[in-house]
This record gives C-alpha cells, sequence and structure tokens, in this order.
C-alpha cells in the first residue's frame, strides 16, 4: 500500500517541483498574512458547516432527546453486521486529520486560516455520521432524512437567488461580484483592444476575478495571465507577450493592480470604464482600470 501510494503521489511531487511548489507557497503567503486569533473563526466557521448534517439527523430522530429507540427486530441493519472499529477510527481520521493537521500547522508557524479553506477538508464528513449512527436508522428515519434533503436541496439555491437579486437592485453602490455585467464587461474592454491593436485579444492579464471574467467571456478565448506573474501561467512567455501582446485589467474603485503587472504596463496606454448596472436608477456600477499592451510589430 506503501508502494502504491507512492506511485499514485509521483505525477503530484513532479508538478510541484516543476512550478515551484506554487500552491503551497499561495497558501503560506495566505496565511502568513492573517492574525493566528483568526483560528478561532476558523473553527466557528468550520463548525457551522457542518452543522447542516446534525441537524438533518436531529430532524430525522436519529440524534436529540426525541431520537427513536434503538433498531428492533425487522429493522435496517447494516448487511455485514457491526461496523468494526477499524472502520470507524479509518473514517475519523481522513474527516478530522485535515483539520488537525492544519490547525497544529498553522499554530507552529504563528499563521491564520481563512475560513473558507475549510470547506475541502470534510469530503468524508457524511459517510462518519452514517457510521456513527448506522444503528438508529430505521425506514421512517430514511424517509425523514431524505424529505430534510430535497427540502435543502430546493431552498437553499432559492434562498441565494433571493439574496442575489435583492442585492442587484439595492441603492448602494457597492455589490456582489457575481452581479458585474460579465458579457458587457469583456465587449467592452475586447472593443478597445481590437481598436488600438487591430488584432484578436490574445492574452488577458489581471487578478483572477477581472481577468477571468474578460478572458471566459470574450469571442477570441484569450489566455489568462494571473496577476501578471509568468510563474502562474507556464503556458504564456515574455516573447509570447512580445508576440501578441495583452490586455491588463484591474479594479480601478480600490487601485488593486498586481505588482507583477506593472513592470507589463509602464508605457502602456490605459484608461477607466465605468460599468453601471442593476437598479433602474443605475447606481451599481464598477470602475475597471484596463492598459493595452500591442504586438511589437503593432508599436
Amino acid at each position: 500500500m506503501v508502494a502504491l501510494f507512492a506511485i499514485l503521489l509521483t505525477p503530484l511531487a513532479v508538478w510541484l517541483a516543476r512550478h515551484n511548489l506554487t500552491p503551497l507557497r499561495y497558501a503560506a503567503r495566505r496565511s502568513l498574512g492573517l492574525p493566528v486569533y483568526q483560528l478561532p473563526l476558523f473553527l466557528l466557521d468550520t463548525a457551522a458547516n457542518l452543522a447542516g448534517i446534525v441537524v438533518m439527523l436531529v430532524f430525522a430522530k436519529v440524534l436529540g432527546p426525541w431520537s427513536e429507540a434503538r433498531l428492533q427486530r425487522g429493522k435496517w441493519q447494516a448487511p455485514e453486521g457491526e461496523i468494526s472499529l477499524r472502520a470507524k477510527r479509518f473514517l475519523l481520521v481522513f474527516t478530522l486529520g485535515p483539520l488537525a493537521f492544519a490547525v497544529l500547522a498553522a499554530l507552529l508557524s504563528h499563521a491564520g486560516l481563512k475560513t473558507a479553506w475549510g470547506s475541502s477538508m470534510f469530503n468524508t464528513a457524511g459517510l462518519l455520521a452514517i457510521v456513527l449512527t448506522a444503528e438508529r436508522y430505521s425506514a421512517a428515519a430514511l424517509r425523514r432524512i431524505a424529505l430534510n434533503a430535497a427540502l435543502l436541496v430546493t431552498l437553499v439555491p432559492l434562498g441565494y437567488a433571493v439574496f442575489v437579486t435583492f442585492d442587484a437592485h439595492r441603492s448602494s453602490g457597492a455589490s456582489l461580484r457575481v452581479n458585474w455585467p460579465q458579457s458587457t464587461i469583456a465587449e467592452r474592454l475586447g472593443t478597445l483592444w481590437a481598436r488600438d491593436t487591430g488584432q484578436p485579444l490574445r492574452i488577458v492579464a489581471g487578478n483572477p476575478w477581472l481577468a477571468g471574467l474578460v478572458g471566459l467571456s470574450h469571442k477570441d478565448t484569450p489566455s489568462i495571465l494571473t496577476n501578471g506573474d509568468l510563474t502562474l501561467a507556464p503556458w504564456i512567455s515574455k516573447s509570447r507577450i512580445d508576440r501578441e501582446g495583452l490586455l491588463a485589467v484591474w479594479d480601478a474603485g480600490n487601485k488593486a493592480i498586481p505588482p507583477a503587472l506593472l513592470p507589463l504596463i509602464e508605457t502602456a496606454r490605459s484608461g477607466e470604464e465605468k460599468f453601471s448596472f442593476g437598479a433602474a436608477d443605475g447606481k451599481q456600477g464598477v470602475l475597471i482600470g484596463y492598459a493595452v499592451v500591442p504586438p511589437k510589430g503593432s508599436r
């Protein structure tokens, strides 16, 4: 099993070595910028994310003061008898191990953890919950769990849709980024690029959100140079930038120009575009800065 694990791990290790441990460096950079006192917030957010499982089990009368009695004859039971202690320990390690490792690493490095980082650590949480409560299930309990799951699958998307719609029509200037007019942004900035260069748009550079908005919607399907950092996009080189040029974008309202992008646009023609949307009065809006770096042959 150890040999098989090493074989499966090898491609990942090779990729990390070739790309200068980029994901690990990202995590270290983000966590070192956070105070240690945010660890309790991380744990509270993690607990809130897992609370839905507990709530469903309570409503299904599997947990809680009104839970049904233990299984009696004729009710559901595990096909292989009782679940082994080894299986339970296995699931406990794989469910709680990543959380314990992340918290320990943060404490030893005197860093914090972003709350969203816990979301991907609990792929086996549902299975663990089933294993720990397996002897309490009945046909009625399973029906209640199915009903609860159906309600959540319906109500959560509806609630999110209402929240996003309300944000799009509020009168304040700030807005959720999911309401930004993606196609309009890509089309207008693409038009500016075409006007200045007469060339297809092949590279968009900027922070992941804005560069992604333009890159994913533009008809030329350009490559995305995240933050202007060539180490994050090995398919883009300086020679390719010289040959194809690039369009740089940033949030001009926050003046958030990625530092790695500055050397690429220092002599480029730049400007700002305002995009209004949302409520009928047009108070919602975003100000986007851009810079056109044409191909060297067309300069």
